[in-house]
Order: C-alpha cells, then structure tokens, then sequence
C-alpha cells in the first residue's frame, strides 16, 4: 500500500521489479523538498532546508544519468536552460546577485529534480500528499493566528496595523502572495493524473479555493477559483449530465459576475450579506474603484515593458534587476514585466518555451492530455498576478505538467506512465 503511494505502480522509463535504492532514495528527497522547500517557506533556519534538498536532488539525478539508472527527459532541459541564462545574466549585475541567484536555485533545480524523479517512477500520489500535508499546515497556521490572518483583517489600512502584533514564525501564513501561490498548487496538482475523479474531490479542491479567497482575501483568488470550477467541472467530474449541469453553472455564474461587476449592480447585492464583511469583498470593490495599490502595479507594469524594456530588448538588464532599474525597489507582480526587463527577448523566449512545450504536448496526445491544460491556465493567468518564475510551488507544478505531457509511452505502444522493463516483462510472461 504505502509502496503504491510512493512508487508509480508498473514504474516509468526505466522500470523496476521492486523500487530501486535510487528510487527509494529519489522519493525521500522529494518528500525533503515539499518539506522544507514548501511548508517552512521563510521560516529560518529550516527553509535552507530547501536549497539542501534541491542540491541533494541535483546530485542525485547527476548520479542517475551518469550510472544509467534513469532516463533524462528531453523536456527538463527547457527548464535547466532558463535557469542557466538567469546564472549567466546575473554577470551582467555589479555585483553579481548571489543571493538571489542561489533563491533561485532551490525554485528551479529543486522542482526539476522532483519532475525528473516523477518520470522515472516515484509517484505523483507522493508529490499530492506532500500538498495536502501543505495545505493543512498553512490552515493550521492561519488559525494559530500568523501573520496571513492578521494582516487580512485590518483592513489594508497601514494605519490600522499599528500596534498589531503579527507573528512571522510560519512563511506559510506569512505575506499573501506567497501563501496563495502554495496553496492553489494543489488544487490544480490534481489535473495531472489525468483522470475523473468525481464530485468528493471536485468538492474538496473547491473548498480549499474558497477557504483560501476567505481568509487571505487576495483578489487573485477570483480569477484562480472560477478557473478551477470551470476545469474541474470539464476534467475532474464524470462523463454524462452532471458534467455539464457544473460546466452550465460555472459559465452562467461567471458570465453573471461580470456583467454585474461591470455596470456596478453587484455591489449593492453583496455588500449587506455576510459576504460583504469579508476582506476580500472590500478589497474586490476598492480595486474596480481603482485603489492605489492597482494603480501602482500597473504602472510598474507599463514603466517596465516600454521603457525599460526599450532600453535592452534582447539581453535585459541582469538576473533581479528589475526593482533596481525601474526604481520601484520591488516586484512587479507581473510574470512577464519582470522577465523582460530582468532578461529581455531571449529570457522570455526560454520561460515561455516551456508554455509553448506544454500545449503541443497536449496537442500530440489529444484528447488524453487535455486536462494539462487546466494546469496550463493556472500559470497563464498566475503570470498577471505574480512573478511565476520566483515562486517555488508554480514552478514545480510547471516542471511536473512538462514531464507528464510528455510521458513516455509504454511497450506496448499505449500512451501511458508504464513501461520499459515492465513491458517486456509483461510479454515474457504471455509468451511463457
């Protein structure tokens, strides 16, 4: 049972009879890094915890290709390649930017570690449970009382944080965007294995949307639940009425938001019911009204895609130049401003190559992998809200939809997780 968890059943690429001291060791290292990658995100000493685990994952898989113990896909170098080019970019920094470099080697080389163990047999089943422990950390922090909670109770007002004593122990109900990142991981995880699972998990992972809007009250989550109901109505229930009575409902739900959001008629609906005390109504209403946080980030926005985009259009200006040059001294909450500017034409080219490798892989396997492109949307629209490429749980959920889309095939010439030795021993077995 507990094998069955950790181990894909039938394996990958390179099969095994019994799971391998490698892969053993391989499915420890991925179960560290959701650990101490993910869970104790800034919480100190323990989150450099997350950059052992993504070295160890790197020597490992180093081990593995070099000793002939597991195949490498061809995709992961598309991942290795962005990460390559923001190593070779940082030079043209003074000084060159260590530190954010070496963060980015725990995003990067950690979550394709995890992808390459995935495809050569660990279970996604072990990369799911680490999620779920994930999940029920963060709730349990957030009702401990950190900082998420406290934070997105006040209001908004700085003003009104005075003398708020907020707890920073637990990265994971610490600064919104962060929590938010982590946490719709999961939901979205769950279009991976390719399967319907019916209305327990669709009403499952749409709660843990919801919960997740409510007591963080980020505006993105909006846009990430609608996209989650929408998916998981096409991809997670069964075939026949009930998938499209959810579908029918998710389109005219959503179709009904936003004509009410537009003309203004949804406000007065809202505000007077229980809703309409959540932080994330008010912060809803403060952004249609155009608050200045809104403002703020789309002018970073434009500063960065004209102007200094214009002044380096190929190169950009250096790995983690982009607060720096643009004199906004932060993020741009914008996946694609930031990669212009930090890596010009050629940074965009290599990130979104990957979106790219993603729809064709779907696109070589339709129908079969139609449901990748849920976790695909997910990305797409978490680029306008954040900066992707620097949040540890989107990327290992890019680096997983990457090597699922281009699972290998089995022996026997179905498309497939299984295969390798496990084919040949299947037919051995018919033939004796």
């Amino acid at each position: 049972m507990i094998r069955d968890l950790l181990f894909e059943p039938g394996a990958t690429a390179r099969s095994f009879g019994r799971p391998s001291f490698w892969l053993t060791v391989a499915a420890g290292i991925t179960v560290g890094y959701i650990v101490f990658g993910l869970i104790f995100l800034g919480v100190s000493p323990l989150s450099r915890g997350g950059f052992a685990f993504a070295a160890l994952g790197a020597l490992w898989m180093a081990v593995a290709v070099v000793k002939g113990f597991a195949r490498f896909p061809p995709v992961l170098a598309l991942p290795l390649a962005y990460f390559a080019y923001v190593v070779v970019s940082g030079l043209m920094v003074d000084p060159y930017p260590t530190e954010y470099v070496l963060r980015l080697f725990t995003v990067w080389i950690g979550a394709t570690a995890v992808a390459f163990f995935v495809a050569n047999g660990v279970s996604l089943f072990t990369v799911a449970g680490g999620l779920v422990l994930l999940c029920a950390a963060n709730l349990a922090a957030i009702l401990m009382g950190y900082e998420s909670y406290l934070v997105n109770t006040q209001d908004f007002d700085m003003e009104s944080l005075e003398g708020v004593e907020v707890d920073r122990s637990s990265g994971l109900a610490g600064q919104t965007n962060k929590l938010v990142g982590l946490v719709y991981v999961l939901p979205f995880c769950t279009f991976l294995f390719r399967r319907r699972e019916g209305i327990p998990l669709y009403a499952a992972m749409l709660a843990v949307c919801i919960g997740t809007a409510l007591l963080t009250g980020s505006r993105s989550t909006l846009l990430f639940t609608t996209l989650f109901a929408l998916c998981g109505a096409i991809w997670i229930l069964p075939r026949g009425p009930i998938k499209l009575v959810f579908a029918a409902l998710g389109l005219a739900g959503t179709m009904t938001l936003a004509t009410y959001s537009a003309d203004g008629g949804l406000v007065p609906l809202v505000e007077n019911t229980p809703l309409g005390e959540t932080v994330l109504f008010e912060r809803a209403v403060r952004a249609l009204d155009g608050d200045g946080s809104t403002d703020a980030r789309a002018d970073f926005v434009a500063a960065g895609v004209g102007t200094h985009f214009a002044e380096d259009p190929i190169f950009g200006h250096g790995a983690g130049a982009f607060a720096d040059v643009t004199g906004a001294d932060t993020y741009a909450h914008n996946n694609f401003a930031e990669i212009a500017v930090n890596g010009g034409l050629v940074g965009l080219v290599l990130y979104y190559s990957m979106y790219v490798a993603i729809a064709i892989g779907v696109l070589r396997t339709f129908p079969r992998h139609s449901a990748l492109l849920a976790p695909l949307a997910f990305l797409m629209v978490a680029d306008v809200a954040f900066v992707t490429m620097v949040a540890r749980g989107m990327i290992l959920l890019l680096c997983l939809t990457l090597v699922v889309a281009y699972a290998l095939p089995d022996a026997e010439g179905r498309g497939g997780r299984g295969g390798g030795s496990g084919g040949r021993r299947r037919r051995r077995r018919r033939r004796a």
